[in-house]
C-alpha cells in the first residue's frame, strides 16, 4: 500500500514539475521558420524545436529555470532528477526485462494506394494538381512569415492553425525582430495517409524543403540569430482538412489566391470569409485547407 502511495504521488509531483517546465517554456523566445520550427544559438547551430531528446534543447531549458528562479533553480533541477530516477527504478522493478528490440516503425504505405482511395469516393481528386497546391502553400506560408503579413494564408489556413500562427509572429514583431525565411526551395512532395475524422477527411503530406533561415534586428537589419549562409534542409508534414463529404469540382483548380466557391480573387477577413460571396471558406466547407505544419526530421 505505502509503495503503491509513494509512486502515485511520485507521478503527481512529476506532472506539477512537468507544468513548470512548460511554464518556463512558455516565457521563453521564439525562433525560426513558420511555427518555430528551427532554434540556433549564437553560433549559428540547430536543434529541433520538436526534440525533447536534444541535448541543446535540454540545457536551454535548465537556463531558463536557472534565469527565472536564480539559486531555488539549483534545487528544482535536484527535484526533477530524484523524481525521474525514483519512477524510472521504479518501473525497472515492476516490469519484465524486454529481451527483444521494439518493432520498427512501419513504413508509409505507396502513393498510388493512398490516392486510390480517396478517389473511391472522389473520382475528381488528382494528386499532382493536389501536390502543387501544397507546394504552394508551403511557400506562400515562408513569404508571408518573412514579410510579417499573415493575411495571404488566410484564404487556405484553418482558423486553429491560423490563429496559432498569428500569434507566433506577434511574438517576432513586439520583440522588433524579423525571421527572414528566404530561397525557399521544394525538392520533393509526397501523399502518405488519408482518414475519417468524425466529420473531417484528412491527408497527410510530406514534403521535403530548403531553405535559408535567420533573424535580423528590425531597426538595424544586423543578424541576430543563425547565419545567412547556412541552408535549413527539412522533412515536413502537412495536414490538410476538408468536410467529409465535399468533392473535388470538375474544371475548378485548386488555389491559393482565388475564392473556391465563388472563384473570385481571394480577399478574405480575418474570421476566413470571402469578402465577394461572404462564404467562410476556412472552414473546410468548400475545399481543402491546412490544419497543421511540422517537422518531422531534420535531414542537414
Amino acid at each position: 500500500m505505502l509503495r503503491f502511495v509513494d509512486r502515485k504521488w511520485g507521478k503527481v509531483l512529476l506532472l506539477c514539475v512537468l507544468c513548470f517546465v512548460l511554464f518556463c517554456l512558455s516565457v521563453s523566445p521564439v525562433f525560426a521558420d513558420v511555427g518555430n520550427n528551427n532554434r540556433y544559438d549564437s553560433g549559428g547551430s540547430y536543434s529541433s524545436g520538436d526534440s525533447f531528446g536534444d541535448s541543446g534543447f535540454l540545457f536551454y531549458m535548465l537556463f531558463q529555470i536557472f534565469r527565472l528562479f536564480g539559486p531555488i533553480g539549483f534545487v528544482i533541477v535536484i527535484v526533477i532528477i530524484v523524481i525521474g530516477f525514483i519512477l524510472s527504478s521504479s518501473k525497472k522493478k515492476s516490469q519484465p526485462i524486454q529481451t527483444a528490440m521494439a518493432s520498427s516503425i512501419p513504413s508509409l504505405p505507396k502513393e498510388e494506394d493512398v490516392v486510390a482511395q480517396i478517389q473511391k469516393e472522389d473520382v475528381n481528386f488528382s494528386a499532382d494538381e493536389f501536390k502543387q497546391f501544397a507546394s504552394e502553400c508551403f511557400v506562400t506560408l515562408q513569404s508571408a512569415w518573412t514579410k510579417r503579413e499573415w493575411r495571404p494564408v488566410r484564404p487556405f489556413e484553418s482558423d486553429a492553425l491560423f490563429n496559432m500562427h498569428q500569434r507566433q509572429l506577434q511574438e517576432y514583431i513586439d520583440q522588433k525582430r524579423i525571421n527572414v525565411v528566404e530561397r525557399v526551395n521544394v525538392s520533393s512532395t509526397r501523399i502518405i495517409a488519408h482518414e475519417i475524422q468524425g466529420d473531417k477527411e484528412v491527408v497527410f503530406m510530406q514534403l521535403e524543403a530548403c531553405m535559408k533561415d535567420y533573424v535580423i534586428d528590425e531597426s538595424s537589419k544586423k543578424i541576430i540569430e543563425g547565419d545567412s549562409n547556412r541552408d535549413f534542409h527539412n522533412l515536413y508534414r502537412m495536414e490538410f482538412i476538408r468536410t467529409s463529404g465535399v468533392k473535388t469540382q470538375a474544371g475548378k483548380h485548386l488555389s491559393t489566391t482565388n475564392c473556391p466557391n465563388c472563384g473570385a480573387p481571394t480577399t478574405v477577413t480575418s474570421s476566413g470569409e470571402c469578402e465577394y460571396c461572404s462564404s467562410v471558406i476556412t472552414s473546410g466547407n468548400y475545399t481543402w485547407v491546412l490544419n497543421e505544419l511540422t517537422v518531422m526530421k531534420r535531414l542537414s
